[in-house]
């Protein structure tokens, strides 16, 4: 978030917070119990229309008046900064039972290799499995934890979508899994 200047502009973040809770938009006056002088209002506003977090449309039906609302990419942000602020409250007993909870789920799935999204406490990371057959027996190899067996790979057998594309390429191409995998087949099949 260092290429968003924005940011660093004062209430900024509390309007994309804001935002956040309303998608439908709100009026500028909606947001002057967050910043009372409008001439700051108006500042922090275009700097976030500058950086592309929301988009700002002029109506004019008698007085003008502007409808205010977060972008895809504001939205973005603005959940992090939601989830930021969730965890800045957390206890040290809290932040040590959730530091290893991990959240997937499949981002694409491409012909050699499957893209998950591993979500933590940390962060969001982008997790790629490929196949990897070696004869009739087919593997798979996490680039991030460079191993052919990991929580990552172990996802694929209980996610239903990524289990039925293991099925079909198992059936596809004539394809054994190996022993090593015999544990999440057994639990999740």
């Amino acid at each position: 978030m260092d290429d968003l200047p924005s940011l660093n502009e004062r209430y900024a973040k509390a309007i994309l917070v804001f935002l956040l809770k309303h998608p439908e938009g709100v009026m500028q006056k909606d947001l002057f119990h967050i910043v009372k002088n409008s001439a700051t209002r108006e500042k922090v506003l275009k700097a976030l229309e500058a950086d592309e977090l929301i988009k700002i449309e002029t109506h004019v039906v008698g007085r003008k008046k502007y409808n205010i609302s977060l972008t895809v990419m504001g939205q973005a942000v603005a959940e992090q900064l939601r989830q930021a602020d969730r965890i800045s409250k957390f206890s040290p007993e809290e932040l040590e039972k959730y530091r290893n909870i991990h959240v997937m789920e499949h981002f694409n799935v491409y012909d050699d290799h499957i893209t998950l999204t591993d979500r933590t406490i940390n962060g969001v990371r982008y997790v790629n499995i490929y196949l990897r057959p070696k004869g009739d027996v087919l593997y798979f190899w996490c680039e991030m934890d460079d191993d052919t067996d990991c929580y990552h790979i172990g996802y694929l057998f209980v996610d239903d979508k990524l289990r039925n594309f293991i099925k079909e390429k198992l059936d596809k191409n004539g394809y054994k899994l190996p022993k090593i995998y015999k544990k999440y087949v057994d639990k999740y099949w």
